[in-house]
């Protein structure tokens, strides 16, 4: 089973406004209106062309250099996303992101269960099962970590297509310069993309 699933990494000067939480699309490029470049941010793009049972899977990346004192940060991926799909930009040192595509939903059915300090997480619910996910871990400051699982998946450590996935932090992949993910802590910031629902949430660890 395949899925599109792609990152780039945008090395331009640390964001020091918030800027919107959504995501401007303007011809083959993606903007983050207000926020200020200034350090590194990480861009995502994810979606699925799905037949049937299968998906196809394409993976790039990119290094972009800014710094020109721009109101806004701007992502030009070398190839064209298309319209449906997930998007996002994670400011690394805020953890401040903005998401485009598919909108955030409150009643999309997707739930995400972790509570203060822990190595697993869970993700239930959601329109679509067995779910197809791709999930985005941002710590302010620290990092930031995703993650493409498939349910019942090696990633998926329940191992059965259930609509229901526990995930491991050791599995997530880092982006950009941030290391190994160890744990789940208070104050991650987690956005999930169901890929084939185009559900998509976003929550924070609390502490408790």
């Amino acid at each position: 089973m395949f899925v599109v699933f792609c990152l780039a990494l945008l090395l331009s000067p640390e964001v020091t406004a918030a800027g919107q939480d959504r995501l401007e699309r303007r011809g083959g490029h993606w903007y983050w209106p207000g926020a200020v470049p200034a350090g590194t941010v990480v861009a995502v793009a994810a979606w699925a062309d799905v037949e049937g049972l299968l998906a196809y899977v394409n993976v790039k990346h990119e290094v972009l250099k800014g710094g020109s004192g721009r109101r806004e940060i701007a992502w030009a991926p070398a190839d064209r996303f298309p319209d449906e799909g997930f998007y996002a930009m994670v400011d690394v040192a805020s953890g401040l992101l903005a998401t485009g595509g598919w909108e955030l939903g409150t009643s999309t059915g997707l739930e995400v269960q972790v509570a203060g300090r822990s190595s697993e997480l869970r993700i239930s619910g959601g329109p679509s099962s067995p779910s197809y996910l791709v999930v985005l871990v941002a710590r302010p400051g620290r990092g930031v970590w995703a993650l493409v699982s498939p349910d019942g998946s090696k990633y998926d450590r329940d191992g059965t297509e259930n609509g229901e996935q526990w995930l491991s932090a050791f599995d997530f992949a880092p982006l950009g310069e941030s290391q190994g993910l160890e744990t789940f802590e208070p104050g991650d910031h987690i956005v999930v993309a169901e890929l084939r629902s185009g559900a998509v949430i976003r929550t924070t660890v609390s502490g408790r």
